[in-house]
């Protein structure tokens, strides 16, 4: 330890330390006169008076006397008096019977608190007279002056209580808090050039720790009062606790540092809410505040608790979202967000404790504190990318990494997705103005430099961290993880994107029973999208290769993915492969087993890359085989149906118009429309799709035979109860409009104009006019907001797709228990239920109850076939 104490002028130094010169006519009848007059049991102060006898007593008592002579026998009853005074005040203000006529009264005592605020004042310029004074020797002073101060702030602070009486006391309020603001300051330029501290000495260091501490807690007080007070008590604590940083300890700021941090927070939020001017004042005092956040942190950085370390990445976090959304002052945010992680980001526990606040559990409602943070962690990735390798390695991957945290928060932040009202700066070229980019870009461009930039033998972590994000069943996550892979793709060599083709055609595998998933829509993308990265050659050899050394039963759907991306394959060895239709479809009819149905599968795969059009024998099963789906699935559900539409979207990729005779084409498309009722939203999807892709050959045919066959798949497309469907429908008969022939549409449209709930509809959408109305929404973007907001609501709901296997184990023991019971009962069971189902069914004819048309069709073809089957029996018989 050592003692702050500055050259001092010789002259100067022999009269102020000098502990032999005594005066000889110091009288004590001054400081009892003082004493007096602070005494007074009617609180009445005579200032002249006050100030004159202390005068007095500065004239005769030397330096080093002040304290034991003086202030030690004045200065707490100094404060006393001003405590009795204020509690009066408080007594009348906040009592029952208090009345106007009480203004002036109070008014006086006012008074009586400023004319004490002279007497501090007094005592401190009587000290700044001095060139350098021991801190022992001002003692009570330093200890007595910053309770005084914290007196009058909290008062003043507190002024709405005065109610009524507040208007009329304004005024000395005012002057009050002012004139303590000024004695509060003078004491510091004598703290800060005068009045010398020997930490050798405890008392004297815990004094001072004392006066540092009383400046940060007054500055709070300051807060909300007076905006430039309070900047400047926040900047005179941080000047001193930076000037004894050897004797203040980091736990004696942390309360002061922490609310700081709190305050920056209140004051962007705050700016938020108001008009342009009011909101760059608030930014500006926000700045000033956090350079003083700054300069701690240099100064103490190295001591900072895990608590305050927290504080200040929440702080960050807060100050990025900020800077995106408070236009006006964007630049000024996002420049003190800049600096100040520059400070923090080298302190030893800033990454640790970054990610533990990823790691909260934070409330779905917290939405702000979610996109807070991923901006944050978009400007850390920002400044990884402009540090060496060996720097921001540990970042990148490992239990902690920075791009699993974005691949992560990424799907918390739908709704600004959808919106797209956040707009961050981007890089930009050379002679462009200012870019801006939404918030998913801005994270694919920084994942991407991150991952450009990963080791070799570093790169099998980042595949794995690229799976598991893609397998997420997240859709936002999901879809930067297959950017991101695209990405490597176009970056590695054609051998890193073959051998990824494979690797993710065998992880698809393990989703063959939810073909409908996130996850296998996903993949399925993915590795198209990689696949068409590659030259035809390496296509084609990579097909060849896939076909010679997989077992393409497993590999069936996304061998026929590729087929649909790919130009040159080996005819040969496909027209090989499609002469097994015939085949193939036999065995499935005769023998009906998972086998030969994946074999059909693997078959009608292939045709959807060979020309056909001169093979009567493919072109025929092809028609069969609509007739067989068509005929099929009216008696499917569960899981037959997820199957057998499985079969339908393979089909109606293999089917094109362009190759079919005209009674095959006719067949054909009665067929699809027969099916379309009877499929899931995702089959009639594909036949929109269908359509739009064979829409220049709907024409072939007569006019009025297609135009009657369309006309009903339309109406049943349009009436759909989804409204993904009847969007796809929409879309796909304005195709129709624009390239099939005028007849034909001028009829199906006619026909379909009849329908009145699809006329209305098509009328609005094909002039572009507003049909559905939004109730309750504000704007586009605030029904966008929504949309987000209840996908991700039901994204969240459990999707089972195991088709109840669980139950199917729970019973197949009963099953095997009691078979021998069961069989003749059953028979007993059936008769009992089908005499129940008649008897409801005659209530339809009584107009009793009703049923759908599509039940009755069912109803038709079961019993039909039940009649068919005893028929034949009995003629055996």
């Amino acid at each position: 330890m050592y003692c702050y104490i500055l050259d001092m002028d010789e002259n100067m130094s022999s009269g102020l330390f000098d502990s032999s010169f005594e005066p000889t006519d110091f009288d004590n009848s001054e400081v009892s006169k003082l004493q007096a007059l602070l005494e007074d049991k009617h609180l009445i102060l005579d200032t002249e008076c006050l100030l004159q006898a202390l005068e007095q007593c500065f004239s005769v008592c030397p330096i080093e006397s002040l304290d034991e002579r003086i202030f030690k026998k004045v200065l707490p009853k100094a404060q006393h008096f001003l405590s009795q005074v204020v509690k009066v005040i408080d007594d009348i203000i906040t009592g029952n019977n208090v009345r106007l006529d009480d203004l002036d009264g109070i008014k006086y005592k006012l008074q009586v608190c400023d004319g004490l605020l002279a007497f501090w004042k007094k005592c401190v310029e009587h000290i700044s007279a001095f060139e350098k004074v021991q801190a022992a020797y001002v003692a009570s002073l330093c200890d007595i002056l910053p309770e005084t101060t914290k007196i009058i702030f909290e008062h003043c602070k507190d002024s709405a209580k005065y109610g009524a009486l507040l208007s009329g006391a304004m005024q000395e309020l005012r002057n009050l808090f002012a004139k303590a603001c000024a004695v509060f300051k003078l004491f510091f330029a004598t703290l800060n050039g005068i009045i010398v501290f020997d930490t050798d000495v405890q008392s004297e260091t815990e004094l001072l720790t004392k006066v540092v501490d009383a400046y940060g807690y007054i500055a709070s007080i300051a807060n909300g009062m007076d905006t430039k007070t309070f900047v400047e008590l926040s900047e005179i604590f941080a000047k001193l606790v930076i000037v004894y940083q050897s004797e203040i300890k980091p736990y004696n700021i942390a309360t002061h540092f922490i609310r700081m941090t709190k305050d920056v927070s209140c004051l962007l939020s705050a700016a938020m809410d108001q008009n342009d001017k009011n909101a760059e004042r608030n930014v500006m005092v926000a700045m000033r505040l956090l350079r003083i956040i700054e300069k701690l942190t240099l100064s103490y950085g190295a001591s900072f608790t895990h608590e305050m370390i927290l504080d200040l990445v929440e702080l960050l976090a807060q100050m990025h979202g900020y800077s995106c959304l408070i236009k006006s002052s964007e630049r000024t945010i996002l420049a003190g967000a800049t600096s100040f992680l520059n400070i923090i980001f080298s302190h030893d526990n800033f990454k640790q404790v970054y990610f533990e606040y990823g790691r909260q559990n934070v409330p779905r409602d917290q939405y702000i504190r979610r996109l807070n943070y991923h901006l944050l962690t978009i400007a850390i990735m920002k400044k990884l990318n402009g540090m060496p390798f060996e720097h921001h390695c540990k970042w990148s991957l490992g239990s902690d990494s920075i791009l699993d945290i974005a691949f992560t928060y990424i799907e918390h932040l739908e709704e600004e997705i959808c919106v797209g009202d956040l707009q961050l700066s981007s890089v930009r070229a050379i002679g462009e103005g200012p870019r801006f980019v939404g918030i998913y870009e801005a994270t694919l461009v920084s994942v991407c430099n991150l991952v450009s930039q990963i080791l070799p033998e570093d790169f099998h972590a980042l595949e794995l961290l690229l799976l598991k994000h893609l397998l997420s069943g997240h859709l936002w996550c999901s879809l930067l993880s297959s950017d991101v892979w695209c990405f490597i793709g176009r970056l590695g060599s054609s051998q890193l994107c073959v051998d990824h083709v494979k690797h993710l055609i065998k992880v698809s595998t393990a989703l063959v029973e939810r073909r409908d998933s996130i996850e296998a829509i996903m993949i399925d993308n993915m590795i198209v999208r990689l696949y068409d990265l590659l030259n035809e050659d390496v296509k084609s050899t990579l097909f060849d290769n896939l076909i010679d050394h997989l077992d393409v039963d497993y590999y069936v759907t996304s061998l026929h993915l590729l087929m649909a991306n790919t130009k040159s394959l080996s005819s040969e060895r496909l027209k090989r492969k499609i002469e097994d239709l015939p085949k193939a479809f036999l065995d499935l009819q005769e023998h009906p087993s998972t086998c030969n149905w994946k074999c059909l599968m693997q078959v009608v795969s292939a045709i959807i890359a060979v020309d056909y059009s001169d093979n009567k024998d493919v072109i025929n099963v092809l028609t069969k085989l609509w007739s067989f789906v068509a005929g099929t699935i009216i008696e499917c559900e569960g899981k037959q149906l997820d199957l057998l539409t499985d079969l339908v979207v393979t089909v109606l990729d293999a089917t094109y118009l362009k190759n079919l005779h005209d009674d095959s084409f006719y067949a054909i498309l009665i067929s699809v429309a027969t099916s379309c009722v009877h499929l899931p939203p995702r089959g009639k999807i594909k036949i929109c799709h269908f359509l739009q892709q064979n829409i220049k050959y709907l024409g072939r045919c007569g006019i009025q035979s297609i135009a009657s066959i369309l006309t009903e798949l339309f109406s049943r497309l349009l009436e759909d109860e989804n409204p993904w469907v009847r969007q796809e429908a929409l879309e796909t008969f304005e195709h129709v409009g624009h390239v099939c022939p005028e007849q034909l549409v001028a009829e199906i449209a006619k026909a379909l104009a009849k329908i009145l709930s699809i006329s209305n509809v098509m009328q609005a959408y094909l002039t572009s006019k507003s049909y559905y109305v939004f109730k309750g929404f504000i704007n586009m973007q605030d029904y966008l907001r929504y949309l987000a907001k209840a996908v991700q609501n039901h994204g969240d709901k459990h999707r089972c797709h195991e088709y109840n296997e669980s139950e199917r184990e729970e019973k197949m023991p009963k099953l095997k228990k009691n078979s021998h019971e069961i069989i003749a009962p059953m028979l007993t069971q059936l008769d009992e239920q089908a005499e129940k189902l008649y008897k409801g069914l005659t209530k339809v004819l009584e107009d009793q109850a009703v049923i759908s048309e599509d039940i009755c069709r069912r109803l038709i073809t079961v019993l039909e076939k039940i009649i068919q089957l005893q028929g034949n029996e009995n003629s055996w018989n």
